[in-house]
């Protein structure tokens, strides 16, 4: 009789067991179901306003929603180029199919190699293109935005050195000075060989352009390599589980960039309103004030997209049991 009791107890446990755990991937499930529903249901609300923006009745707002959306396929676009070209030439060079986990020089040089050529090759490429419109409009966005990634790669090798966050900074620090020498030097060289006194409009236009994409691309980079600094200022130990704390410390930091975008931009007005003219938008100052003007805006997007993941992670825990 003990030990037929024994047995019934064990029956029993195990049962309970099964059903603790079919209740526990019930729950998961239904979690991961909402999630997915409030997703859905946002780009669904993103679409409509996205049709409805394209169709606004001012000019202006029909052209910034068209830009917004060649931006974002732009981007797509050269994320997918960037980790297609990437992952060719390291497999080509070492033989591995995934980037190496500690800092190495041959994945550095492959990075650096790709960004300084994407770089250069764009200037020619505006040139080529500098009596077309519309191929040197898309050679410039698309052109920057290949860039600019290629050169994010480049950061993050750097940090793979797991640096403490002051040595971080210090990154930071000398990404900023090189990205400003590398376009001094080549608009130095871009200047000299190309007719740039000659008061043709169709050469001023992809001088502009190619400015344009080169601001673009440095802030974009800057921007990553200072947000990189203050993630690790803020938050040194990793960890993919943040609490409510660390999402109104990082919300400080949103706040803090905002700030300074509205600061810098009225800056900018102020800078403009003295000068008027193209000459004037290809000069030093003007690139310098509207690459702080980028650069403080991508660090908030950068933050930003931090800061949403976290927030959807913590109160919709479907979306964190996926990834």
């Amino acid at each position: 009789h003990g030990e037929g009791g024994h047995e019934d107890e064990e029956g029993h446990g195990e049962g309970g067991h099964e059903g603790v755990s079919g209740h526990e991937e019930h729950h998961a499930s239904s979690v991961t179901l909402m999630t997915v529903s409030y997703l859905l249901i946002g780009f669904l609300v993103s679409n409509f306003v996205l049709l409805w923006l394209v169709n606004w009745p001012d000019a202006h707002i029909r052209s910034f929603a068209w830009k917004m959306i060649s931006g974002t396929v732009s981007i797509y676009l050269a994320v997918l180029l960037n980790g297609t070209m990437c992952a060719f030439v390291i497999y080509w060079v070492t033989g591995s199919v995934s980037s190496a986990e500690e800092f190495t020089f041959v994945e550095f040089g492959i990075h650096m190699t790709l960004f300084l050529t994407f770089f250069v090759t764009g200037n020619f490429m505006c040139y080529y293109f500098r009596e077309a419109e519309d191929p040197l409009f898309a050679t410039a966005v698309i052109g920057g935005h290949i860039t600019a990634f290629a050169g994010i790669l480049v950061v993050e090798s750097l940090l793979k050195l797991k640096l403490e966050s002051s040595h971080c900074s210090l990154i930071a620090g000398v990404v900023l000075a090189f990205l400003a020498v590398l376009r001094l030097i080549v608009g130095t060289v871009r200047i000299k060989i190309s007719d740039a006194g000659n008061p043709d409009e169709q050469v001023e236009e992809w001088l502009e352009k190619v400015c344009e994409a080169e601001d673009d691309a440095c802030s974009i980079i800057s921007s990553y390599a200072i947000m990189q600094a203050i993630m690790k200022l803020l938050f040194s130990v990793k960890s993919h589980e943040h609490s409510l704390e660390d999402i109104r410390t990082i919300s400080l930091a949103e706040l803090a960039c905002i700030l300074a975008l509205v600061g810098v931009t009225y800056w900018r007005k102020l800078v403009e309103g003295k000068h008027q003219g193209k000459q004037f938008a290809l000069t030093i100052q003007s690139r310098a004030v509207n690459s702080v003007q980028i650069t403080v805006a991508m660090t908030m997007s950068w933050l930003a997209l931090h800061l949403f993941f976290w927030m959807t992670a913590y109160w919709l825990p479907g979306v964190e049991h996926e990834f």
